[in-house]
């Protein structure tokens, strides 16, 4: 995933050089992003036959809460919105059972009927008390 689109909520660091951008939300509040998911080389993935699977790891005890696009639940999901074009939509509502202030690394993996898959790392989210 190279971009996503925020709706207002969230600070965001843009990531300088190779470091990935940083998303600040406040916790207790929904994070949802939207994106396209993109080939290495840049070029858009279909998402057709795919599933695909978010992993949120918390930098500090490496904890991992993993949402698939093939098992929504009422408080997570990812939700492929247009296949051919690789667009989806990420929805946390738990943000409240994130720890404070802990930076969280958000995975990206496309995995196929085949057994191809495709992953990488695009986010990095911190969860604060409150935003200032």
């Amino acid at each position: 995933m190279r971009r996503y689109v925020d709706n207002g909520k969230y600070e965001v660091q843009k990531g300088k050089g190779s470091s990935m951008n940083i998303v600040t939300i406040k916790r207790g509040d929904t994070l949802v992003l939207t994106g396209v998911y993109k080939q290495s080389n840049g070029i858009v993935m279909n998402l057709t036959g795919y599933v695909l699977e978010i992993n949120i790891i918390n930098s500090s005890d490496r904890t991992v809460a993993t949402i698939k696009s093939d098992n929504v639940t009422s408080n997570r999901s990812v939700v492929i919105t247009d296949a051919i074009n690789g667009a989806f939509t990420l929805v946390v509502k738990d943000t409240e059972a994130f720890k404070d202030d802990d930076y969280y690394h958000i995975d990206f993996k496309a995995v196929g009927s085949n057994g191809y898959e495709q992953t990488s790392k695009a986010l990095r989210l911190k969860i604060k008390n409150k935003l200032v």
